[in-house]
């Protein structure tokens, strides 16, 4: 079973633990409890769209290690430390 996290949830549904915490989280930035939580929530989505849009290009992991290696063969003008000859 699969469970929801805090920031699906809403304030309402915080556990008294974790709402302790957000509210000291809160209250050291000057916040509101409401409004620390809608930034909190802001703060993700922003981190989550270069991240989506890494995903949407196409290229995975190996993709950008092997494009990152690629271009470093290019600077260096060789084929690199294991072409044979």
């Amino acid at each position: 079973m699969k469970h929801a996290s805090p920031k699906e949830l809403g304030p309402k549904a915080l556990s008294p633990g974790q709402r302790a915490y957000e509210e000291r989280r809160a209250r050291k930035a000057g916040m509101s409890l409401e409004a620390w939580l809608a930034a909190k929530e802001a703060r993700a989505k922003a981190a989550a769209k270069p991240a989506a849009k890494e995903a949407k290009s196409g290229r995975g992991l190996f993709g950008r290690l092997l494009e990152r290696f690629r271009g470093k063969e290019r600077k260096e003008g060789g084929p690199g430390p294991h072409a044979p000859g």
